[in-house]
């Protein structure tokens, strides 16, 4: 069963006005799902002829001083001014001015989240590093007790209540570990309220094309058919894998064949020895002794 719809409030702390444009062209695309977007400035962010360009066209879109200011070193932080979000009714999305793209479903998932799961204390969106309207993401919900980034997250006026909207100068850490680790009730993340964000000196990012997403004429909405019923599966056979030729081998190249020996040289005759001549041998004749 679906969640009660709650009132649903986009909040932007501006930065600085230069890139206020990309942003809206990205809700201008979602405002089925979201019922106004403030934008929060202060004396070093209110720029009229900037803001005004951006407000024509946009009845949705309401621009205030941020409610305070508190200082951390040089600059100001205005992300902390909670305790002007208590409403109890309503849903609260803070969206950076460093957004550069926006899920075409982005709005929807993220506030149906925070809805669905009303007494977390934060849900995040995810970051990406590029956009891809063309993609499919898994809209998978995480549990965290880790801290992340606020630029883009969720929460409601009714469990901000709890706590006045009071958090330390470094809400980061205490909303996204200290007290959801206190009380019991981890950060959710929403897998499918995908977003990509830039620097604002890095001129690179706000320079790429984004993914165009074509504007749907809204028109009241229609209740949904009754969900035909499923056809079990039919086992398919499972194909016998056929077998693939196997190449083969190429021919050994034949042996050269060895070189014959060289005839060795005959060898020369020898002379037959000379005939050995006999010596007539005298017989001697014994002298007879007197």
């Amino acid at each position: 069963m679906a969640a009660a719809r709650t009132r649903r409030v986009v909040i932007t702390p501006l930065s600085t006005a230069a890139h206020l444009h990309v942003l809206a062209a990205q809700l201008d695309r979602q405002t089925e799902h979201f019922d106004e977007w403030q934008v929060w400035t202060h004396e070093s962010t209110h720029v009229p002829e900037l803001i005004d360009g951006v407000r024509v066209g946009r009845p949705w879109m309401t621009v205030t001083e941020a409610p305070k200011a508190y200082r951390v070193g040089p600059a100001l932080n205005i992300s902390q001014c909670y305790d002007a979000t208590l409403d109890p009714e309503t849903s609260y999305a803070r969206v950076s001015d460093t957004v550069t793209w926006l899920h075409p479903e982005f709005c929807k998932r993220l506030f149906e989240t925070r809805e669905q799961w009303s007494d977390v204390v934060l849900v995040y969106a995810t970051r990406l590093a590029h956009a891809d309207a063309s993609a499919s993401f898994a809209d998978e919900v995480l549990a965290t007790h880790a801290p992340r980034p606020l630029d883009v997250a969720a929460w409601t006026g009714r469990v901000f209540g709890w706590f006045r909207g009071k958090t330390p100068a470094d809400d980061e850490e205490w909303l996204g570990h200290e007290y959801p680790w206190r009380t019991g009730r981890p950060n959710l993340v929403c897998g499918g309220a995908v977003y990509t964000a830039a620097a604002h000196d890095d001129e690179a990012a706000w320079n790429a094309p984004v993914p165009a997403t074509p504007v749907e004429p809204q028109s009241a909405p229609v209740a949904e058919p009754a969900p035909e019923p499923v056809a079990e599966p039919v086992a398919q056979p499972v194909a016998e894998p056929v077998a693939q030729p196997v190449a083969e081998p190429a021919p050994e190249p034949a042996p050269e064949p060895a070189p014959e020996p060289a005839p060795e040289p005959a060898p020369e005759p020898v002379p037959a020895p000379a005939p050995v001549k006999k010596r007539a041998t005298r017989r001697k004749t014994a002298t007879p002794v007197t």
